[in-house]
């Protein structure tokens, strides 16, 4: 893809996946080179420098992406969501580790990492069923975490008028 047809937001590279299964930040710049790898709705996007940092995304729009990113495309026997809950999973991140290559900057092993083992349940149904699953529990995870939040800022707002600045 070039790079002249792609809008910031829309390209993806190491700075802006998001460590720990986080997701994706807004790009504000593009880069120098001329052309990009294209990435499509539901590809899985996988920062291939440091795996340990766990840079997974599951893309929501169309883009571009660095040479350092791995895109991964489902087959169609294979629901998206289940497949990026088999990458976004520690299990899939040491096995990248096991191949990668530096020490400072480690890299995956693309011949090891398109091996990657996944048992794949062969219907459909069930394979949406596990999805589901563990999207739902990652909504309750979410809830919970935002709930934290709120509770850290009020607690942060008690010690402040409980403690003030002596």
């Amino acid at each position: 893809m070039e790079v002249i047809n792609l809008e910031p937001p829309n390209y993806i590279s190491t700075e802006n996946l998001l460590s720990d299964y986080g997701g994706v930040t807004a790009s504000n710049k593009l880069p120098t080179t001329e052309k990009v790898t294209a990435y499509k709705k539901n590809d899985i996007l996988v920062s291939n420098i440091r795996p340990y940092l766990k840079k997974v995304w599951q893309a929501d729009k169309n883009g571009g992406a660095s040479n350092d990113i791995i895109i991964i495309r489902a087959k169609p026997s294979i629901n998206i969501s289940f497949l990026s809950f088999a990458i976004k999973n520690d299990d899939f991140i040491d096995y990248m580790m096991k191949g990668a290559k530096g020490v400072k900057m480690p890299r995956g092993d693309l011949n090891l990492i398109s091996i990657f083992p996944v048992a794949v349940p062969t219907s459909p149904k069930e394979q949406q069923a596990i999805a589901d699953c563990l999207s739902s529990l990652d909504n309750l995870i979410n809830e919970q975490n935002e709930r934290i939040g709120r509770l850290k800022t009020h607690k942060k707002g008690l010690m402040q008028q409980l403690f003030p600045n002596i």
